[in-house]
């Protein structure tokens, strides 16, 4: 909340500044007036000293009277009041004459003089308490050398101390009747102020207060017909307006709140409906898509087992054949080697694919017992180790309480999602396999730090027939999924494994298999 002050504190400070700031130029101005005007009186005398003594040289050379009668002129011109000393120069700046005689002879070290005798025009320069003219003396014969009949200077210097004081004291005395006179105007500003515009002001103030804390029945009264008087009439107005509208106000909201009611009513009905729709309308789309994929998987588990079938005899026979080959060419060539071991190596791929297309086309009867998670990852691990560059990590607490299972079938499960994971770190990685209880069920982890699977793989991902890779049908995680299902149990995947906590950041993939203890 802005932290106000009040108007009169702004008015009286405002006031102050504004008279303090007058007060000062005002004693300021009155000061350099009287300074001038004493400064002026001053140099006029000092002028008229400097004229007399010249004329009276000018007037004792045509008499060709001797010194004495001008040392008498300047040391009488010294002893008027206000003189300290005066004297006269030669064009060089010694003294010739002097009030005191012990200076005579002495040069005097101003720049001034020279500017005199150079522009024959007067110089005037102020000190501590007092200042110097020096003016031009002129000869009765023109220099043809210097090329003015200027002979010398004329210099008196006048003491300040007594026009100081003076102007000290008039000073002083116009300033305190100026700052008596400012001081009672404003005081008597003030006065007018805070009752013609403050104390209305701070009674239109109180009047919105207490409108702002509720009171609609303030009325603001203002014995004046000035602007602030009509502002308060215009403040009264305004109150009654607003108490009215307000009533208004009350009336329109109880109808609105009626019709809110109704309306809110009719929504959370529609809503409702809506839920039941949407819920009804999934539950059919979830209905259709089973349908519709259970006849997909039987119409292709019929053809996967009339292939399967139909290869695994011809494969056979070459297998057989390839091992007879084998055993009487003992000492055939290393090419030959090769390519008899080549043709072996491609006929395990593909009886490995037609293993798949059997496992897919027939589903066994599971046969459920109690089997712990240690036993089953174990048993994986032992069957299929992990390559050389996959490091393994297991964590499974022992606390685990046992998974009521078939252990043949979700060995196959394990079996396949460790050999995916081994053939996504090609280049090597890790392999974590951890477990945890969820509610009557046991989460396996099985999270690797391949390369991960794109955000379009995802929904395609458990799918027939869907594979990234050069070798193998698509069949591997559409078994397993087949066999987790019908053991009760749940698979997940999620990319990259970070999603949920676990392997490296960015990549990787975590399988989740979720399987029933009871």
């Amino acid at each position: 909340m802005i932290k106000r002050s009040s108007l009169s504190k702004k008015i009286i400070s405002y006031v102050s500044i504004s008279v303090f700031i007058f007060l000062v130029a005002e004693l300021y101005w009155n000061y350099w007036n009287l300074r001038q005007d004493l400064y002026a009186h001053m140099e006029t005398r000092a002028i008229a000293l400097a004229d007399e003594i010249g004329y009276a040289f000018e007037a004792l050379a045509i008499m060709h009277k001797d010194d004495f009668s001008m040392r008498r002129i300047v040391e009488q011109t010294a002893t008027i009041f206000e003189v300290k000393d005066v004297g006269i120069t030669n064009r060089d700046g010694y003294y010739t004459f002097h009030n005191q005689r012990d200076r005579i002879g002495e040069r005097i070290d101003n720049p001034l003089v020279a500017k005199v005798i150079e522009s024959e025009r007067r110089q005037i320069t102020y000190g501590n308490n007092e200042f110097i003219i020096i003016q031009p003396l002129h000869g009765e014969e023109y220099s043809k050398e210097h090329l003015s009949d200027v002979i010398g200077t004329i210099i008196i210097r006048m003491d300040l101390t007594t026009i100081n004081s003076q102007l000290s004291d008039k000073f002083l005395a116009s300033s305190l009747a100026k700052i008596i006179f400012i001081i009672l105007f404003s005081v008597g500003m003030l006065v007018i102020m805070v009752r013609l515009i403050i104390k209305p002001i701070k009674s239109l103030s109180a009047a919105t207060k207490q409108l702002s804390d509720g009171n609609w029945n303030v009325n603001v009264k203002l014995l004046t017909s000035d602007e602030i008087g009509e502002l308060a009439d215009s403040f009264n107005i305004m109150i009654r307006s607003l108490e009215e509208r307000k009533e208004r106000l009350q009336v329109q909201k109880g109808k609105l709140k009626k019709v809110n009611s109704l309306l809110n009513l009719e929504i959370g009905e529609r809503k409702q409906a809506e839920e039941k729709l949407e819920a009804t309308v999934a539950e059919l789309r979830d209905t259709r898509d089973q349908l519709v994929r259970r006849e997909k998987l039987a119409v292709l588990g019929q053809l996967a087992g009339g292939v399967a079938h139909e290869l695994r005899n011809p494969l056979a026979v070459m297998n057989n054949a390839i091992y007879y080959l084998t055993s009487i060419n003992t000492d055939a060539d290393e090419t030959t080697r090769e390519y008899l071991e080549m043709i072996s190596s491609e006929i395990g791929n593909a009886e490995a694919i037609v293993s798949d297309l059997l496992d897919f086309s027939r589903t066994r009867s599971s046969v459920r017992k109690q089997v712990t998670a240690a036993e089953l990852i174990a048993r994986v691990l032992e069957k299929h180790p992990p390559p050389e560059k996959v490091k393994v990590t297991t964590a499974i607490p022992p606390e685990l309480p046992p998974v009521f299972v078939d252990p043949r079938q979700i060995g196959q499960v394990l079996e396949n999602l460790v050999a995916n994971a081994c053939q996504a770190m090609a280049e090597g990685g890790h392999l974590t396999i951890s477990a945890q209880a969820e509610k009557q069920k046991v989460t396996l982890f099985i999270t690797d730090t391949g390369c991960g699977i794109s955000k379009e793989n995802m929904e395609k991902i458990f799918e027939p027939l869907f594979t990234t890779r050069a070798r193998g049908i698509g069949l591997g995680l559409t078994v397993s999924r087949n066999l987790v299902e019908q053991n009760s149990g749940t698979i997940e995947v999620q990319s990259p494994s970070t999603a949920l906590g676990i392997g490296e950041a960015g990549k990787g993939s975590t399988f989740t298999v979720k399987l029933p203890t009871k």
